[in-house]
Order: C-alpha cells, then sequence, then structure tokens
C-alpha cells in the first residue's frame, strides 16, 4: 500500500515531528488547485481480502513501506473493536478501510460506533 504524503515538511528531529513552513515539492500541484483534495481519517489501518480482516502490523523504526497486514482473530481481545466494525459493515467487498470508533486510537473522530470506511485512493 502506498502511503499518502502530507503536504508539509517535517521535522523528523523533534519528537512529534511537527510541520515546518513549506509544502513539500511532490505536493506542488495542491496549491496549484490541481487534483480532489481528502482528509485521512484518524483510525486503524485495515482490509479485507477473501472476506477475512486484517490489520496493519506496526512498522519498526517509521519504515511504513515495510509494514505487513496480520490476520485478526476473534478470540484475541484486541481485535474485538475491529470485528465489532467489521460484522456491522453491509459490503464486506475486498479492500483497504479505515476502522474509526470510540475503543480505536482514543476516537479522535469522535464516532459513536465502530465502523469501517473505505478508503479509495486515486
Amino acid at each position: 500500500m502506498q502511503k499518502i504524503p502530507t503536504i508539509y515538511e517535517r521535522d523528523e528531529s523533534i519528537r512529534g515531528h511537527p510541520v515546518k513552513p513549506g509544502v513539500k515539492p511532490e505536493c506542488a500541484w495542491v496549491e496549484a488547485g490541481e487534483g480532489i483534495s481528502t482528509r485521512k481519517l484518524d483510525g486503524m489501518n485495515v482490509k479485507i481480502h477473501d472476506g477475512r480482516l486484517y490489520k496493519r502490523q506496526k512498522p519498526k523504526e517509521r519504515d511504513y513501506d515495510d509494514a505487513a497486514y496480520v490476520l485478526c482473530d476473534r478470540a484475541n481481545p484486541a481485535d474485538r473493536y475491529l470485528f465489532e466494525a467489521f460484522d456491522a459493515l453491509a459490503d464486506k467487498s475486498d479492500g483497504i478501510y479505515e476502522a474509526v470508533g470510540p475503543k480505536i486510537h482514543g476516537n479522535p473522530e469522535n464516532e459513536q460506533s465502530h465502523r469501517l470506511v473505505s478508503v479509495v485512493l486515486p
């Protein structure tokens, strides 16, 4: 899966990697008004493949290109809310999704229930 770039440069030398003034050269098209803007949801990256639910395994040392998906397990309490969102999904088409909800990553999206939101990349 290709990581979506952030528009602004980040200061990797400071904890939290805050943004710096200035747009990344590869994202200059955004300021030029080209394309369609989207907003990344702040949840947990999951995918559905062949009707089975997978979660993205946290990469080591911020190397997102080497991240892998691992099969979710209904017997694992850590996967409980992912399955709650999965079970509520009417169309379980293969694809990449963002899991959001009250018990996922502190619920920054202020969701009332757990759900999977399709991630459609151009």
